[in-house]
């Protein structure tokens, strides 16, 4: 089978980060569907984490030319794989300095396994499948997370610890960010279709994962 890669949001904050470039976060979360209509179930790892304890690489944007740390340990627990690495910071390797960096200011948020499923299994009547072991091979910082579902799931999951009043101030802010969001889309359009070039730039319309990033601030601060 080919490899295959999968994301999430890593959901941790700046000052969990250690001076010395360790952290932590999940590699995949259980019995969450993503966006490539697949989940992952509880042992999914356990045969993966045994024997190739050592050898799962910790890469920048998965690619394989540019190691940038260490897994230090990887576990399941009820959540999902559970992952701390180290990053090898002042250690002469400049993309995990940036990695850091990055993270240590919060404008990465990803964390992606890059594995071969093992044993699967398709439901035809719903075109879900569910990945029942797999053999990793790496888990990467990412930029940009593929799995939408889990950061989701996590909002709905805090969305209903509110009261009804910050319900309907989460609500209205929805609502504002998302006119925004199309206005401004509809003025790029606009002004990408004055311009007198062969290749039109087109707008950006994926609007998802500025919409999910203001909801989760906006919840967490109502909840503070």
């Amino acid at each position: 089978m080919d490899k295959k890669n999968k994301s999430i949001h890593l959901n941790i904050k700046a000052d969990s980060v250690g001076d010395d470039g360790t952290f932590e976060g999940y590699g995949s979360v259980f019995n969450v569907l993503d966006s490539y209509g697949d989940k992952v179930v509880p042992g999914a790892f356990e045969k993966t984490i045994n024997e190739r304890k050592g050898k799962i690489a910790l890469l920048w944007q998965h690619q394989p030319s540019q190691p940038i740390g260490v897994w230090l340990s990887m576990s399941e627990d009820s959540i999902g794989l559970k992952c701390k690495g180290k990053l090898l910071v002042n250690s002469n390797v400049p993309k995990a300095d940036e990695a850091y960096s990055l993270l240590k200011a919060g404008a990465i948020s990803g964390l992606s396994i890059g594995y071969i499923p093992v044993q699967q299994e398709t439901d035809n009547k719903t075109g879900i499948t569910t990945v029942k072991e797999v053999k990793l091979y790496e888990t990467s910082l990412v930029t940009f997370p593929a799995n939408e579902s889990a950061t989701v799931t996590q909002i709905r999951s805090a969305f209903d610890e509110l009261t009804e009043e910050q319900r309907i101030k989460t609500l209205n802010f929805i609502n504002t960010l998302t006119k925004s969001l199309e206005d401004a889309t509809s003025r790029q359009c606009s002004e990408a279709s004055e311009q007198k070039h062969s290749e039109v730039p087109q707008a950006d319309t994926n609007t998802d994962e500025p919409l999910l990033h203001s909801l989760e601030i906006l919840i967490k601060a109502m909840k503070a």
